[in-house]
């Protein structure tokens, strides 16, 4: 997104991103609040939905949305920032940047051991968000040096072996997956030792795969909007038939509901997209 030109109005550029983001997020938004409604025998209503829409109560993974939103308002000025960064600049933001995604992680850590640390230092988790654009530029234009590309995929293998570690270690009553989300340390290093792995030794896939894959990419924002509505629905179906007693039920219950989800969201999306086709 950075790499492009944006020589369009600011108006036009709104017109043209934005809204064919915001339009059918609402609606999906919409589909969610009134599933959950009728899931709960609540009653459904314009203000009421509104309300939690502005808010962020609709359900937890449509975070990303309303980050994409924001960042996609920040986008024009972002390029024109970037082009007149050079190599160096560039990476000097991304670790003075990358320095709100430790100070998160350190602050969740200490504050489950009951200290607070570093709170007056906090980044705005837009920021980190950002971060990740400024990351993917520099990494595609530039990449690593070869001789800092083993350190960089050590450390992506200790961050995800860490953040499942930490993550245990540091619940108390309800799990909020702290070290798991865009704003902390480990997603962070380990997305650039897997993008800088893929990009310095690509893999040559076989052409059937190479089909899937091009046939997939268009389908992943439809996929990500509507998995967890297609999970809670298989999740209930299963239920009525298996309730799993034993840890090897429990595990083998997740992979069916994972591999139902992942089959169904993916052929919805794709009849999604095809009639979109249709009507274009």
């Amino acid at each position: 997104m950075l790499g492009r030109t944006h020589e369009e109005k600011y108006s036009d550029f709104l017109k043209n991103r934005v809204l064919k983001l915001l339009v059918p997020f609402i609606l999906i938004s919409a589909v969610y609040y009134i599933y959950d409604a009728w899931q709960s025998n609540t009653s459904v209503t314009l203000g009421d939905f509104l309300l939690k829409f502005s808010n962020n109560e609709i359900k937890y993974h449509f975070w990303f949305m309303y980050a994409i939103i924001l960042i996609y308002l920040l986008i024009p000025f972002l390029a024109k920032m970037v082009s007149h960064l050079n190599k160096q600049e560039l990476l000097n933001l991304i670790l003075v940047l990358a320095g709100g995604n430790l100070i998160n992680t350190v602050t969740y850590i200490a504050s489950s051991w009951g200290v607070e640390a570093l709170t007056a230092w906090s980044y705005p988790n837009l920021l980190c968000y950002i971060n990740y654009l400024f990351l993917g530029y520099y990494l595609y234009h530039y990449g690593i040096a070869r001789h800092w590309r083993k350190w960089i995929y050590f450390a992506g293998i200790l961050s995800i072996v860490l953040m499942p570690v930490l993550d245990i270690l540091t619940i108390k009553t309800v799990r909020t997956d702290a070290l798991f989300v865009a704003g902390a340390l480990g997603p962070l290093v380990a997305s650039t030792a897997l993008f800088t792995f893929f990009r310095s030794a690509p893999i040559n896939w076989s052409e059937p795969w190479q089909k899937f894959f091009r046939l997939a990419a268009p389908l992943v924002f439809s996929i990500y909007m509507i998995h967890v509505l297609v999970m809670n629905i298989i999740k209930a179906k299963l239920l009525t038939f298996w309730t799993p007693a034993h840890f090897i039920e429990v595990c083998g219950f997740i992979v069916v509901e994972f591999g139902a989800t992942l089959i169904v969201s993916f052929l919805i999306a794709l009849l999604l997209t095809h009639l979109k086709r249709i009507r274009s």
